[in-house]
């Protein structure tokens, strides 16, 4: 990051050969890019993201073995929750290209991830259930809406 702060223009002719990391002490490290390289991976991943969701659309068992090969604790999960996370990956996959984030993806990961856990651990299911079981609804506002309350309970 000094090199940085004190010969910027070095540090920006680097970026025709490629991004430039700036390593930072204290905090994470930072990436510097130009526009037009991130433009043109946004675009090659959103042709990628359409193409496999075109391919995946034409045999469900692939897919879901596809997917089983990339996530093994999918084995987990009954038949039919592994054909609901097949169907939602890839559907959040050309969602994530389109919006040029991998966040809503990785939350359709981690969701089913933890599913699988639940099912893995009976343990885990029952103290999940049992505080649901004993704890009473909580109000809650709605974002954007102060003021209103609304009760939400969930189950495991």
């Amino acid at each position: 990051m000094s090199t940085f702060v004190q010969t910027p223009t070095k540090v920006i002719a680097h970026l025709d050969e490629g991004d430039v990391v700036l390593t930072r002490r204290e905090g994470d490290d930072l990436r510097l890019s130009l526009d037009k390289n991130v433009e043109r991976d946004a675009i090659s991943f959103a042709h990628a993201a359409e193409v496999v969701s075109l391919l995946s659309r034409h045999d469900d068992a692939v897919r879901i073995r596809t997917l089983l090969a990339v996530f093994p604790w999918m084995e987990i999960l009954s038949a039919s929750e592994q054909a609901a996370f097949a169907d939602e990956y890839f559907a959040t996959l050309r969602a994530s290209a389109a919006l040029r984030t991998f966040i809503p993806l990785e939350t359709v990961e981690n969701a089913w991830k933890s599913t699988a856990e639940l099912r893995a651990d009976p343990d885990l299911r029952a103290r999940i259930r049992s505080r649901l079981e004993t704890e009473s609804p909580r109000p809650l506002s709605r974002p954007g809406q102060s003021g209103r309350r609304s009760t939400a309970r969930s189950s495991a």
